[in-house]
C-alpha cells in the first residue's frame, strides 16, 4: 500500500493535481509528508523508510531519479532503462572485471585513508616513506621504503595472512594489511550499476526532448549515487581491516591511519637496524667545519677521539675499501638499508675522513681535499681509503719543512700543503745550477717521488725524509744566491775579455775562464772570477790610459803646429774655436776608469781598437782645420791634391814635379791654392 501510495502521490504531482501539488517537489521527504496516515504520529517514522522504498522502486525501473527529485517513467527513460539493465546484467555476471573495479574501489579507498601520512625518525627528523602493494604477490623489500602488503578475503585469509606475517619473522619491516569481505554481493551490484549507468551515458547519443534529458539526467543521478556507495563500502572495509607486524603480532590503534602509522614506525626500526649509529643532531656542522679548513669537524657533535673511530667514519671507510667509491655511491648505500642515514651524515663522515687524510678524493682525475668541497660536489667525487695513517709526529714534520721553505701552515692543513712546499724545493732547485759555467741541476729524485705518492703518503714521505730536504734546500738556497751574486761578474768577465782580445793578458785569461767553464766551477770558493776581473780590469785600465795619453800628446803636438802656422794667426778667435769644434779638435777630456763600471763605460764608450782610429784621424782632422782657415782667409782659395804616383827614379822625380810645377801655375793665376 505505501509502494502504490507513493507512486500514485508522484503521478499526481507530475500532472500538477491537488491543492498542493503546485510547487512541491518528489523528493523522500516531501513524499513521506504526504502519505503519512496518522498526523498526530508525524512523518518521522516514515522520513526513514521512504528512501529505501523509493531505491527499490528505481532499481526495478518503475520510478527515475532526476537531480533529487523522483518521477515515474516515461517511455524514453523505460528505453534507456531497458539499455541500462542489459549492461548491468551482464556487468555483474562478469567476475574478472567486478574484481579489478573492486581493487580499484579498494585502492582509492586506502589512498583516501592515508592521504597526508607521512613520516620523520629519529632526532635527526629523517623523511621515510612507504611502499603500498595490494594482491597476493608477496612484495620485495624495498632498502629504503616499508612495504605495506594489503590483502584482501576475496583472495586469501585472514589466518593465512596471520601465517605470513609470523613467518615473516619479528625482523621483517614488512606491514600485513587484511581487509575483510564485507557486504561482498552488495558491492559486486553497485559496482554493477555504476559501470552500467556510465556505459549507457557514455554510450547513447544525448537526447534533445524534455523526457529524453530527463531520462539521461536520471542515469548521471545514478551514476554520483552509485560512486558514492561503492566508495562508502570499500572505505568500511579499509576501517574494518586488520593490521599485522612481522612476526604475527596485530597493531591496533583507534584509527586505520593511526594503526599503519605506529606499523610503519615500528617497521622503520626494523628496515634500519644501524640507524641509531648516525642520529644525531649536528652532522651539517660537521659538514661546514670540515669544508672550511677547519681541525677536528667531529667535535660538533661532541665528539673528541680520533676520527677513524667514530662508529659512522669506520663504516663508511670499510664500505669504500682500496678500490675506491663515488660519493653517490656511497650515499646510495648508506641511505638503503640496513643504515637509513642523512645525508648529512653520510656526507659528514666523508669530509671529515677526507680533512683527516683516512681518505683521498679526486675530480676528474685530479686530487681534491676536504676544504673548499660542497655537499653538490660529493656525489661526482671519487673517495679512496688510504693504507697509510699519518700521525702527530708526521704533521709536526710537514710543518717544519714547510717553516724552512718559507711557508706558514696550520695543524690540520698538512695535506694542502704538501704540493706547495714540493713546488717551493723544485723551485729553489732550479735555480742552483743550470747552464756552464754554473754546476748541474741538483739532483731533486727524492722530491720527485714524494711528488708521485698520493694523500697520506705523501705526508708521511715528505715527513720522513725532512732532515734530507730540509739540507738540500740550504744548499740549493745557497747555490741560487751565489749564481745571482756571480753570474753578473761572470758575464761582465767575458765581456772584458772581449775588449781585451788584442792584449796579452787575454790570452793566459780565456785559457782560465775557459776552465772555469768546461769544469763548471763558477760556484766554488773561493770566487774563482774575483782574480780574473782583477786581472784584466788592470791590464784594460792601464792599456786604456796609454791609448787616451798617445791620442792627447798627437793632439797637442799637431795642434801647436798648427797654431804657429801663419794662416792660424790671421784667424780672429772666433773663427778658431769654430773650426776647432767642427773638426773634433777640441780638448782631450780627462780618462775616468777609476771604478769598474767606469772602465766598463769607457770601453763599451770606446772599443781599446778604436784609440789607434783616433790617433790617426788627429793629423786628418788637422790637416781639415787648416783648410778651413784657409778658406776663411781666402774664400776664392781651391785645394789642389797632388796625384798619386810611384817614382823610381830621377828622371821620374823630374817628370813628377814638372807635371805638378804646371798644375799649380796653372791654378795660381786665377785664385790662391790650399795644398793637400
Amino acid at each position: 500500500s505505501r509502494l502504490c501510495a507513493l507512486i500514485f502521490m508522484i503521478g499526481k504531482l507530475e500532472r500538477g493535481e491537488g491543492p498542493l501539488a503546485t510547487g512541491v517537489r518528489a523528493t523522500p521527504d516531501a513524499l513521506a509528508d504526504l502519505v503519512v496516515d496518522d498526523l498526530t504520529e508525524g512523518s518521522a517514522p516514515l522520513r526513514q523508510k521512504v528512501p529505501a522504498v523509493l531505491q527499490y522502486l528505481v532499481d526495478t525501473g518503475t520510478l527515475i531519479l532526476v537531480d533529487g527529485e523522483y518521477r515515474l517513467q516515461t517511455p524514453e527513460s523505460i528505453e534507456w532503462e531497458s539499455d541500462y539493465q542489459g549492461r548491468l546484467a551482464r556487468i555483474i555476471g562478469d567476475d574478472v572485471r567486478v574484481a579489478s573495479e573492486r581493487e580499484t574501489a579498494m585502492r582509492r579507498a586506502l589512498s583516501t585513508a592515508l592521504k597526508g601520512l607521512t613520516f620523520q625518525q629519529g632526532v635527526t627528523k629523517t623523511s621515510r616513506k612507504y611502499d603500498d602493494y595490494l594482491g597476493s604477490e608477496k612484495p620485495p623489500i624495498n632498502a629504503s621504503n616499508v612495504p605495506i602488503w594489503f590483502q584482501d578475503e576475496w583472495s586469501t585469509s585472514e589466518a593465512s595472512v596471520r601465517r605470513e606475517a609470523r613467518q615473516a619473522g619479528v625482523e621483517s619491516p614488512t606491514v600485513f594489511v587484511f581487509l575483510p569481505r564485507l557486504e561482498a554481493d552488495e558491492i559486486r551490484q553497485t559496482i554493477g550499476r555504476l559501470r552500467a549507468a556510465e556505459e549507457t551515458v557514455n554510450t547513447r547519443a544525448v537526447p534533445h526532448t524534455l523526457a529524453g534529458g530527463e531520462a539521461r539526467g536520471a542515469m548521471q543521478s545514478r551514476i554520483a549515487l552509485e560512486e558514492s556507495r561503492l566508495n562508502a563500502l570499500a572505505e568500511n572495509i579499509v576501517k574494518n581491516a586488520h593490521v599485522y607486524q612481522g612476526g604475527g603480532n596485530e597493531v591496533i590503534a583507534e584509527s586505520f591511519a593511526e594503526t599503519i602509522r605506529q606499523a610503519v614506525e615500528a617497521s622503520l626500526t626494523r628496515l634500519f637496524p644501524r640507524f641509531l649509529d648516525a642520529d644525531q643532531n649536528g652532522w651539517h656542522l660537521v659538514v661546514t667545519r670540515a669544508s672550511q679548513g677547519g681541525a677536528d669537524p667531529l667535535s660538533a657533535l661532541g665528539y673528541t677521539s680520533d676520527v677513524e673511530k667514530h662508529t659512522v667514519c669506520q663504516e663508511v671507510r670499510n664500505f669504500i675499501g682500496s678500490a675506491g667509491k663515488k660519493g653517490s655511491e656511497v650515499r646510495r648505500h648508506f641511505s638503503n638499508s640496513p643504515y637509513g642515514w642523512a645525508r648529512d651524515a653520510i656526507d659528514g663522515a666523508l669530509l671529515a675522513l677526507l680533512a683527516g687524510g683516512f681518505l683521498r678524493a679526486t675530480r676528474s682525475g685530479l686530487a681534491v681535499t676536504a676544504k673548499g668541497m660542497t655537499q653538490q660536489q660529493v656525489p661526482g667525487t671519487d673517495f679512496f681509503i688510504e693504507g697509510v695513517i699519518v700521525s702527530a709526529v708526521h704533521r709536526i714534520g710537514v710543518r717544519n719543512v714547510a717553516l724552512e721553505v718559507g711557508l706558514t701552515v696550520k695543524s690540520g692543513e698538512e695535506a694542502q700543503a704538501v704540493p706547495l712546499i714540493l713546488e717551493r724545493l723544485l723551485s729553489q732547485a732550479q735555480s742552483a745550477g743550470g747552464e756552464a759555467p754554473l754546476p748541474k741541476l741538483p739532483d731533486t729524485t727524492t722530491v720527485s717521488q714524494i711528488q708521485e705518492m698520493n694523500g697520506n703518503q705523501q705526508i708521511v714521505g715528505l715527513a720522513e725524509q725532512r732532515d734530507t730536504l730540509i739540507t738540500h734546500f740550504k744548499a740549493w738556497t745557497a747555490s741560487s744566491e751565489a749564481a745571482r751574486e756571480r753570474l753578473p761578474d761572470w758575464k761582465r768577465l767575458e765581456r772584458l775579455l772581449y775588449h781585451a782580445r788584442k792584449l796579452p793578458v787575454a790570452s793566459e785569461l780565456n785559457l782560465q775562464t775557459e776552465a772555469i767553464r768546461s769544469d763548471r766551477t763558477l760556484l766554488t770558493d773561493p770566487n774563482p772570477i774575483s782574480p780574473l776581473l782583477s786581472q784584466v780590469e788592470a791590464a784594460l785600465r792601464k792599456a786604456v790610459g796609454e791609448a787616451h795619453g798617445l791620442l792627447r800628446e798627437a793632439r797637442d803636438r799637431e795642434m801647436s803646429e798648427l797654431e804657429e802656422s801663419d794662416i792660424w794667426v790671421k784667424l780672429n778667435h772666433r773663427d778658431r774655436v769654430d773650426i776647432l769644434e767642427s773638426n773634433g779638435l777640441g780638448a782631450i777630456p780627462d780618462l775616468n776608469t777609476g771604478t769598474d763600471q767606469a772602465l766598463m763605460n769607457c770601453l763599451e764608450d770606446t772599443a781599446l781598437q778604436d784609440w789607434e782610429d783616433r790617433l790617426l784621424a788627429i793629423r786628418t782632422r788637422i790637416d781639415q782645420a787648416r783648410e778651413e782657415a784657409v778658406r776663411r782667409l781666402e774664400p776664392e782659395a781651391v785645394t789642389v791634391r797632388p796625384m798619386r804616383a810611384t817614382l823610381n827614379n830621377r828622371e821620374d822625380v823630374e817628370a813628377y814635379v814638372l807635371s805638378l810645377r804646371e798644375q799649380l801655375l796653372a791654378e795660381i793665376d786665377q785664385h790662391p791654392i790650399i795644398i793637400q
